[in-house]
């Protein structure tokens, strides 16, 4: 069963991280609009990007004459700085993972995620928690291909190895076609992998559905081969200037049989990207995560802005603090415009505005 597993966990990562399950044409295209479009990779030095990926598995292992579910969910946040671009278009990024949560219920319970300070001192964080704020640099061409990739060699060997079979195929979504196109047109991509002795091969094909307010949208409909066989379809949105993904919802199922072992899935993946600014880059999990928590023992009270965060203003000085996790959010869900004696640690890189309260000792409401 630990052997299973450990296909099973390999095949995961590989898709979530290389974009294999990501495919499919939902949506009939519109009529051609007599405007062709050269969709490419075209951001800037300085840019800085974000990706987030949510994945949702359901599968079924069979095992000799037994037969157990396994449910699994993966969040992924990362930032994407362009640090510089050649003159036939090859992007030099720096990628930093900000956040990873995964949950995992069958033979085998997890829950981790790198948000929560009391996980990442458990035996799992110790070792993913390591992933978070290191960067790795890839290198990507105008039309959306990895030619190449770096990782920090500071990572657990472990994860360091993962991160770098999987990222063999890194990708936006898709890559684009070398002519222009318009709607209704499409075009091919391949992608190959191998993830401990575990092959794979996604051929999919690409069609333009539509255009309009500066998004094209594409359908991606694949077969997957090899180690694992199965379909896979979805749609994005890519922001035409950019070339970066704006959103995207994908679905496939695949069997993958290994030493007399088979695992059944279903997956549903979500992913999104968007601009981040440099101000707010500081203040991201990655940039302080090396940062020592300080000590915050005062009088206050939360509340919530009108963007849903949750915020806490110091009594003493007017100063506030952003509630960074779930934990935090949930000691003080009952206690929102309610003044309170508070013992809790926060963290803030220099230069930072936004100051993130990580852990809470205790909170007591203040009888008046």
């Amino acid at each position: 069963m630990k052997k299973l597993l450990f296909h099973f966990a390999a095949l995961f990562l590989l898709l979530v991280f290389s974009g294999c399950e990501k495919n499919s044409i939902l949506l009939s295209a519109e009529p051609p609009t007599g405007r062709k479009i050269q969709l490419q990779l075209k951001l800037e030095p300085g840019d800085i990007k974000s990706l987030k990926i949510e994945v949702e598995t359901n599968s079924t292992i069979k095992v000799k004459e037994k037969t157990v579910l396994m449910k699994m969910d993966l969040i992924s946040e990362m930032s994407l700085e362009v640090i510089e671009v050649s003159k036939d278009g090859v992007h030099l990024i720096k990628a930093k993972y900000l956040r990873l949560s995964i949950s995992m219920d069958g033979p085998v319970k997890m829950k981790f995620d790198s948000s929560d300070v009391l996980d990442l001192k458990s035996p799992m964080g110790k070792i993913m928690g390591r992933v978070i704020g290191k960067t790795f640099t890839v290198k990507m061409s105008s039309k959306g291909k990895t030619l190449g990739f770096f990782v920090d060699e500071s990572l657990n060997p472990l994860v360091k190895k993962q991160i770098e079979q999987s990222m063999k195929n890194f990708t936006i979504g898709t890559t684009f076609p070398e002519f222009a196109v318009d709607n209704g047109d499409r075009w091919h991509s391949s992608l190959s992998q191998n993830l401990n002795n575990i092959e794979l091969t996604n051929n999919s094909e690409n069609t333009l559905l539509k255009m309009g307010d500066g998004i094209a949208t594409i359908g991606i409909s694949g077969d997957i081969k090899g180690a694992a066989s199965g379909k896979s379809n979805g749609v994005i949105d890519i922001d035409i200037h950019s070339g970066w993904i704006k959103s995207g919802k994908f679905s496939s199922t695949f069997v993958l049989e290994k030493d007399n072992q088979e695992i059944e899935t279903s997956m549903s993946l979500i992913v999104s990207g968007d601009e981040i600014s440099k101000e707010i880059s500081k203040t991201l999990p990655g940039a302080f995560i090396e940062e020592k928590a300080k000590k915050l023992q005062t009088t206050g009270i939360f509340r919530i802005n009108k963007k849903g965060v949750h915020v806490f203003t110091d009594d003493a000085n007017g100063k506030t603090y952003h509630c960074f996790n779930k934990g935090v959010k949930e000691k003080v869900a009952g206690l929102i415009d309610r003044k309170v004696k508070l013992d809790a640690r926060f963290r803030n890189r220099n230069g930072a505005k936004i100051t993130f309260m990580t852990y809470i000792v205790s909170v007591k409401v203040i009888k008046d």
